[in-house]
């Protein structure tokens, strides 16, 4: 949780970028039902069963294997993560400019179908409640390393930048001039040199709120 008022930030032409999956993408809803077919208890969480599969799979097989369904399959039961449209129509009224970098690879590995994830996340935007036209490579972009996204997010001069994972938004290379704000909904803030917390929090801050 964010423990902290909101800087005097002017909005108009702020650059904003948030992360895909897990972030402006809830996958939740689809979980239960993946887990059911790999045999593990559906009330079981995300982070629950990759600390278990992480302990028992030497290779990480299983883990993969859920991974590439949930962000195929799982789309068609995924929603919008609770709060993100507020957030991005706040945006919008303000006048920001609001981009989404992903570190997403093409496809599956091939013991996976090799199926093609960019084209499937790409019409889940343009068919979600999300009022922004996104493109590919103008302001949706993927990048197939940790490390080419948040190269990215430096070339894009972002002014502040959303992701669920506490290793992009603490990068060593993760660029100076860009706030990172890891989102956290429903979790204390375990790092305090780091704005955190869900998107309406988000708000506040960039609204000048304490």
């Amino acid at each position: 949780m964010l423990n902290t008022g909101g800087p005097n930030i002017n909005l108009n032409r702020y650059r904003i970028g948030f992360d895909l999956d897990n972030t402006l993408i809830d996958y939740a809803p689809a979980f239960p039902e993946i887990l059911e077919q790999h045999g593990f208890d559906p009330q079981l969480s995300r982070d629950e069963v990759r600390q278990l599969l992480q302990s028992t799979d030497g290779n990480d097989f299983v883990w993969q294997e859920i991974q590439s369904k949930i962000y195929t399959i799982g789309l068609k039961k995924a929603q919008i993560a609770r709060g993100a449209l507020e957030c991005i129509s706040f945006l919008q009224e303000s006048e920001c400019e609001v981009f989404v970098v992903s570190h997403k690879t093409k496809t599956t590995q091939p013991r996976f179908g090799g199926v093609e994830l960019h084209s499937l996340v790409h019409n889940w935007l343009e068919n979600s409640e999300i009022p922004i036209n996104f493109e590919i490579n103008q302001n949706l972009y993927f990048r197939d390393s940790l490390e080419a996204k948040v190269q990215q997010i430096q070339t894009l001069k972002l002014d502040l930048f959303v992701d669920d994972l506490h290793e992009v938004v603490n990068h060593s290379n993760f660029p100076r001039k860009t706030l990172g704000w890891h989102y956290t909904p429903g979790k204390l803030n375990q790092d305090k040199n780091l704005l955190a917390g869900d998107f309406f929090e988000l708000v506040r801050y960039l609204n000048n709120e304490s």
